[in-house]
């Protein structure tokens, strides 16, 4: 019986360096976006992520678009899971209210 020898493993590609820069939070802009929610809905609770969101690129802390406003979103979860924002505050018509 005649082993079939196998066929070689092509050489792996190998890319460089995207075009495309990726921006990335400090832990200092972070923290200060942090402050600026936290602050920002306590003032005008409730308030929606939407209203955040806004708020927080009126001011330069996120860009206006799609990243800015899930950084938003995520911080606002953040923020609430660490008891630092009450979840009273965040107002969701999409949230379902057993009775």
């Amino acid at each position: 019986m005649r082993r079939r020898k196998h066929p070689r493993a092509p050489e792996p590609i190998f890319y460089g360096a995207s075009a495309i820069k990726k921006d990335r939070f400090s832990n200092d802009r972070l923290e200060e976006l942090d402050d600026a929610i936290i602050a920002y809905v306590e003032e005008q609770h409730p308030i929606t992520v939407r209203g955040v969101f806004y708020a927080m690129s009126v001011r330069g802390l996120v860009p206006k678009d799609d990243s800015g406003y899930r950084r938003v979103q995520r911080r606002v979860l953040e923020l609430r899971r660490e008891d630092q924002l009450d979840y009273e505050y965040i107002s969701d018509s999409t949230r379902w209210i057993h009775r």
